[in-house]
């Protein structure tokens, strides 16, 4: 059997790069720019509160989202008076466009819209929009106090351009239309409940959802002008196939600023058992997920039995604002 890896491209997917507001044209330097130093004074904290790198007994573990225009969102640690190790010293900041830092979020402060009895304890900074909108996930702690690993710590917030937070969701509360319940997969530092925002400030986030002892995968996300709601979920019937094929699941997806999707699913013949087969869906115009390459399809530009064994990099799906789609597929051709 001859294996071989193809780069498909449907159009060029390319990405804007900047340094912090400054942006990189042709080969022109790019310089630097701290946003947080160990050692030095914190913004929104009292004197003698630095930015800190913490060791024991749990490593820091800072995330950074940065944004056209030199916005940022990271998360870090500070230490100082009246700060506790894994206690309040875990911080989560937003960086403006001049440089200015804001306090977004800080451990053992009161989780926003969910109030006392649901503490900060983490924070997963995921995305920052040019408008200043940006997206983070927490886990609430301490563990104990009502909250249980895989059932209710995780919480998905979106922070509007005006600085006020959102809770997004929350496991193991309902989803909109639905009786199933968010629930983290195996790994709670996994996708699930991560929300990631477009240039245009619209969010999705991926989960799994449990029914009695059945576990399904769902994306939600907005569509433009709507209000959060479902994207896709297994069981939804293939566009096309007048419902003879469904999806399985659908993978962590790439979004474009117009609110389409694509993305890596998973896709069976109705009513059978099994895995399915291996695809990878994008938009039609701004309609629904179609599949645009599916495993054992003749690949483009070859002739039986040249088909595709597997698509691979699951998180490695770019989408364009006109809709075209970058993907990487593993294909067998017996005359190569």
């Amino acid at each position: 059997m001859n294996r071989h890896a193809l780069r498909t491209w449907a159009g060029l997917c390319l990405a804007a790069l900047t340094g912090l507001g400054l942006p990189m044209t042709g080969h022109a330097a790019i310089t630097p720019q701290a946003i947080a130093v160990a050692g030095r004074q914190a913004t929104g904290f009292d004197l003698g509160v630095t930015h800190a790198f913490r060791v024991a007994p749990t490593p820091s573990t800072a995330t950074l989202a940065l944004g056209h225009g030199g916005h940022a969102l990271f998360s870090a640690n500070v230490s100082g008076p009246g700060i506790v190790v894994d206690g309040n010293d875990a911080v989560l900041w937003q960086r403006d466009p001049a440089g200015g830092l804001s306090l977004v979020a800080r451990m053992g402060a009161d989780a926003p819209d969910l109030g006392a009895g649901y503490p900060l304890r983490s924070f997963f900074a995921t995305g920052v929009a040019p408008t200043g909108a940006s997206a983070f996930r927490a886990k609430l702690g301490p563990l104990g106090t009502g909250l249980v690993t895989d059932q209710n710590e995780l919480v998905a917030y979106l922070r509007g351009a005006d600085g006020h937070v959102t809770l997004l969701a929350q496991e193991g509360q309902p989803v909109p239309g639905k009786t199933w319940f968010p629930l983290g997969y195996e790994q709670p530092e996994g996708t699930n409940l991560l929300p990631f925002l477009n240039g245009a400030g619209q969010v999705r986030f991926w989960h799994t959802l449990r029914m009695y002892t059945d576990e399904w995968f769902a994306q939600f996300g907005p569509l433009p002008g709507e209000e959060l709601g479902r994207v896709l979920e297994n069981g939804t019937c293939v566009p096309g196939f007048d419902c003879t094929r469904e999806y399985l699941w659908l993978s962590e997806t790439a979004m474009n600023d117009l609110g389409d999707f694509a993305g890596h699913a998973n896709w069976k013949t109705t009513g059978a058992a099994g895995y399915g087969y291996s695809a990878v869906v994008g938009p039609g115009l701004h309609g629904p997920l179609s599949l645009l390459a599916s495993q054992s399809d003749v690949v483009p530009g070859y002739v039986a039995p040249a088909q595709w064994l597997e698509f691979l990099d699951s998180d490695d799906v770019c989408l364009t604002a006109a809709g075209n789609v970058f993907f990487t597929g593993e294909f067998y051709d017996q005359d190569l």
